[in-house]
């Protein structure tokens, strides 16, 4: 049977298209995904604009938040989750088609709790302007 990943993406107040692309990176995963967005701290006239766009888009889950803030948005939707895997994407992040396949694979094989990847940082047209490469090891994490 093939791991589904749930995916958390906080929102507050994001470019649509932004958001659509972020969207469309996570749904196009080389390993089957469900996207739970949470609008957090919002108004209703601006989370009820949000729904309409998510749902449009085909998210799987929405979830509004009373709080503003990411931390409080990621610990919100925890009792939504169903997988036994939960990655996080901002909703202006754009994911390698193979990312979670890859991070899945790296936990898995080393026996890991947790992992992060190295990013690209894009222009609008998607070229790559500078990299950010993160500490690989626990010592260096420390």
């Amino acid at each position: 049977m093939t791991e589904i990943i749930d995916v958390l993406m906080p929102i507050y107040r994001s470019k649509l298209n932004h958001l659509a692309s972020s969207i469309k990176s996570v749904q196009n995963q080389s390993v089957p995904t469900r996207l739970i967005c949470i609008l957090n701290g919002m108004q209703k006239p601006l989370a009820t604009f949000y729904e309409k766009f998510l749902i449009s888009h085909g998210v799987d889950l929405i979830l509004i938040c009373p709080k503003k803030g990411v931390a409080n948005a990621l610990n919100f939707a925890i009792p939504y989750i169903r997988s036994d895997y939960i990655a996080r994407q901002d909703d202006d992040d754009i994911s390698h088609p193979f990312r979670l396949e890859l991070i899945l694979d790296y936990i898995k094989s080393n026996c890991l709790d947790i992992a992060g990847c190295n990013i690209n940082v894009i222009d609008s047209e998607q070229n790559i302007l500078s990299r950010r490469i993160y500490p690989a090891k626990d010592a260096q994490c420390k």
